[in-house]
């Protein structure tokens, strides 16, 4: 019982990192996008 709970435990805190490292992705490739866009602006 003790070691289903610390699995669930261990699982939550890993679906969440893996959430979070997801969300960070997503806004350092909208970053990168934007500042593309950006540059090509100044090129123009």
């Amino acid at each position: 019982n003790t070691i289903s709970c610390t699995n669930e435990m261990y699982g939550r805190k890993r679906l969440s990192l893996y959430f979070m490292m997801r969300e960070i992705s997503l806004f350092v490739l909208y970053r990168i996008i934007n500042s593309q866009e950006g540059i090509a602006h100044i090129q123009k």
